[in-house]
């Protein structure tokens, strides 16, 4: 959230995407540890203790809060002084007056999390969006750790089958840098039913094959890791521009906390029968579920080179200045 709302639109994807693939960086030097640390609890300890640096965020000159967010509140000082001290550390200068933004500006005073819902619930076009955005979080958190907590149930090394694993996520996420050419919601469409019909590909190897067609299981796996990896991605770019800045954290956070569900059911679906149809059952309900979210996602607007809403009537404007122009972004952006 805070990557997508420091930066202006050409940035946003850019700033997205490589989070994401410092994410994977994290899971090659996983699997290096994991291989030389064979003890479980020291390779806990040793995977834990890197989450003690984020503590230095805590000061404000490594992580300053949004201006975005401070100027949607009304808090038009504290914004200055952010935007101040970014313009010199990059050499620049700000002059410019942000409380000039205050005609934009409906509510400067700080919402409770249940009037931002209660904003949220009163625009029906916000609701719907929600809904499906939700559905797109609880289905890819669904198969992505689905395929990756059970990486381990397919033939051959573990270590290696994790590493390929993480390969075809890194290749999924660099699908992102794409979006601003495909646009966002033909790319995610692309992904998910694409990803979909790998998963029900899956199945012939499964039903078909014996156990020397396990390498196309594997492969065809991946690639429905691949595509839901690049669904993941761009999800998190797509959900902050469907949303103004006065609801885009909550949205996030509940949207992140669905998308967990769907990680917690996920791994269980191996175990709901024996046999070959324990092994058929989990690709078939992962395809099943991504084809339908997919259908859902028709709906979803295309956001590419559009300004980040900042209130609720922003969402209902028809003005056409909303989209911004890729050569000339406003400078207060």
């Amino acid at each position: 959230m805070l990557g997508l709302e420091f930066v202006t639109p050409q940035l946003r994807l850019v700033s997205g995407t490589i989070i994401l693939l410092v994410y994977c960086v994290g899971a090659y030097i996983l699997v290096l540890m994991a291989y030389f640390i064979r003890d479980w609890r020291w390779l806990q300890l040793a995977a834990a203790s890197p989450m003690a640096i984020p503590l230095i965020y805590w000061w404000s000159k490594v992580l300053p809060e949004s201006p975005r967010w401070l100027i949607s509140r009304g808090r038009y000082q504290e914004a200055m002084e952010i935007l101040q001290y970014a313009a010199k550390v990059n050499g620049k200068t700000f002059d410019h007056d942000v409380a000039l933004l205050s005609v934009h500006v409906e509510n400067k005073k700080d919402e409770g999390m249940f009037l931002i819902l209660k904003d949220l619930f009163q625009s029906r076009q916000l609701v719907i969006r929600w809904l499906i955005i939700a559905a797109n979080w609880f289905a890819v958190s669904f198969i992505y750790y689905g395929i990756t907590m059970n990486i381990g149930r397919f033939s051959g090394n573990l270590y290696s089958n994790y590493a390929i694993s993480v390969t075809a996520e890194i290749l999924g996420y660099s699908m992102c840098f794409l979006l601003d050419r495909t646009g966002r919601k033909p790319l995610h469409l692309v992904v998910l039913f694409g990803s979909s019909v790998a998963c029900f590909l899956t199945l012939v190897p499964l039903l078909l094959l014996d156990e020397s067609g396990n390498w196309l299981l594997i492969a065809f796996a991946m690639i429905g890791k691949f595509g839901v990896s690049a669904g993941f991605g761009e999800i998190y770019i797509y959900t902050g521009e469907l949303f103004p800045t006065v609801m885009r954290s909550l949205v996030l956070g509940l949207s992140g906390a669905g998308s967990r569900i769907g990680g917690i059911l996920s791994p269980y679906m191996f175990y709901l029968a024996d046999g070959t149809m324990g092994k058929v059952l989990p690709f078939l309900f992962y395809g099943v579920v991504t084809l339908c979210v997919a259908v859902l996602s028709l709906k979803l607007p295309e956001t590419r080179m559009t300004k980040l809403p900042q209130q609720v009537t922003d969402i209902n404007t028809k003005d056409p200045s909303i989209i911004e122009d890729a050569e000339n972004v406003d400078e207060l952006k």
